[in-house]
């Protein structure tokens, strides 16, 4: 193995060192945003090893043929330590950023979307409400009278009916 061989395989597995950086920064501001669980954190972070794992066995494989040696884990730590000492800060921010840029999106379209539903499906709603009360206007006073017989005789069973007569009830509201 040559020298420049060497080289380019210290260098790719320093730069897998700055990837697994990056991995833990991540997941950890990510875990900042969500409150966790501890129990939920344990698998978490468990998960999140098995993950950095992987990536370093796949890493070592594409880049020395899963050749474990010392320098191996020199230059790994070596690129975290690099990551940590000099890009950490900046990328955290960088997330928090992203972070927080998706959740005001998400709620733009969660008002965007309450907006649509106030002004378009509201009016679709009293409109099928109107429409129900007029089929079943000829039937309210029936309706009514059996409500008064049915409570009276079956008190019990009144609350689970009472929600499902009132649906037909011209007085009470269908949606």
């Amino acid at each position: 193995m040559s020298v420049e061989s060497q080289f380019q395989i210290l260098f790719s597995l320093a730069a897998a060192g700055l990837i697994m950086g990056i991995i833990f920064d991540f997941y950890h501001v990510l875990k900042r945003f969500w409150k966790i669980k501890p129990w939920l954190q344990f698998i978490l972070d468990f998960l999140t090893w098995v993950i950095i794992t992987c990536l370093t066995a796949a890493g070592l494989l594409l880049i020395n043929w899963g050749e474990v040696r010392v320098y191996v884990f020199l230059a790994i730590g070596l690129g975290v330590l690099i990551y940590y000492l000099y890009f950490s800060y900046r990328v955290k921010k960088i997330f928090l950023w992203l972070i927080k840029k998706v959740l005001t999106l998400i709620k733009l379209l969660i008002r965007i979307y309450g907006k649509i539903g106030r002004y378009a499906v509201r009016p679709l709603f009293k409109c099928i409400r109107k429409v129900l009360r007029f089929i079943f206007s000829p039937f309210n006073k029936l309706i009514l009278r059996f409500k008064l017989k049915l409570k009276r005789k079956t008190k019990p069973l009144y609350g689970l009916l009472h929600k499902l007569l009132n649906k037909f009830n011209y007085q009470s509201r269908i949606f």
